[in-house]
């Protein structure tokens, strides 16, 4: 059974009563990991605010919606870092119109500004599971209070790449996994740095492992090359987008250990090697010994005494001077 109901409050807010569900599992135990249950009243007093783009926050604007069993999956717009995290579901029980079914309305409010600046026009999907993560109560039926605007005009502004650009965008996708794979493997090797150290630094080991649970969630797609961003973190942490230098290196980069740069002091940079593309070294002359020359893809930003650049790449390529 599907019904349209419409609502208005400050503006028209689509309340869609999308599923009615009749499961009897039993509920688990524990609080919510995503999102917000509000038991009271969830209104909006006066125009809400609407994030209509990945960068506002409010009431998100949806591209589009469904139900599939238990789960419930809101398409909204992204810039690459859009997650659960960053968006807040708020429950609200409501007087039910069927007798025997308790009724929920759902609102997903943007509560962090999406900066990145990945290339997604359709969005990404993100999926709920009712029961489990939002702990509705079976049997219930659910509705939504976002606005909604399909994607119904995709199709008219597709743009098909020729020929000759598949194999560059199969060669970028490529490329994003890898760095994201080095991005991991970075992160990977400062928790274990974290936790040698006497004490073990158990705050910044949690907050490194949050970033990669990110990561690994983090589709291809998602992760941005270019845009604004790609300054380094204060501190430390993850760089994205990634910085792209060309060095001058003294030997062959080797997974694990430090980028020999030929221009380097005591004060660095340093560059320690958490990714290396496996047909860097390809065009290099065996001729021709180093020094050589390096694309490389700054990820991560260690923590270091003072000002000096400390830094984990990603080597894409190796070629002769």
């Amino acid at each position: 059974m599907i019904s349209l109901k419409v609502r208005k409050i400050g503006i028209p807010l689509c309340l869609l009563a999308l599923m009615l569900i009749s499961l009897r599992p039993a509920l688990p135990s524990g609080g919510i990991e995503w999102g917000v249950v509000i038991k009271g009243e969830v209104e909006f007093k006066g125009k809400p605010k609407i994030s209509q783009n990945p960068w506002e926050t409010g009431l998100i604007l949806l591209k589009g919606i469904k139900v599939e069993g238990p789960y419930l999956t809101i398409r909204v717009d992204s810039g690459g870092c859009t997650d659960k995290k960053t968006i807040e579901v708020k429950v609200k029980r409501e007087k039910s119109l069927i007798k025997g079914y308790r009724h929920y309305s759902l609102s997903f409010i943007r509560k962090v500004p999406d900066r990145c600046k990945a290339f997604l026009p359709e969005g990404i999907e993100i999926s709920y599971n009712l029961v489990k993560e939002l702990k509705l109560k079976p049997p219930f039926t659910v509705s939504v209070k976002n606005p909604l605007s399909p994607l119904i005009s995709a199709k008219y502004f597709e743009i098909k790449p020729s020929e000759s650009k598949i194999e560059e965008i199969g060669e970028e996708t490529s490329l994003k996994k890898e760095l994201i794979e080095a991005t991991k493997r970075a992160i990977q090797y400062e928790i274990k740095r974290y936790e040698s150290r006497i004490p073990p630094e158990k705050e910044k080991v949690e907050l490194l492992k949050g970033e990669l649970e990110r990561l690994k969630e983090m589709k291809p797609e998602e992760y941005p090359l270019e845009g604004p961003g790609g300054e380094q973190p204060l501190k430390f942490g993850v760089i994205i987008p990634p910085i792209v230098k060309e060095v001058e290196i003294r030997s062959l980069p080797q997974m694990g250990k430090l980028l020999e740069l030929t221009r380097q002091s005591k004060s660095g940079p340093f560059f320690h090697v958490a990714g290396i593309a496996k047909d860097a070294t390809l065009n290099l002359k065996p001729d021709i010994g180093p020094p050589f020359k390096a694309k490389i893809y700054l990820i991560y930003k260690r923590e270091y005494f003072g000002m000096i650049q400390d830094c984990y790449v990603y080597v894409e390529k190796v070629e002769n001077m």
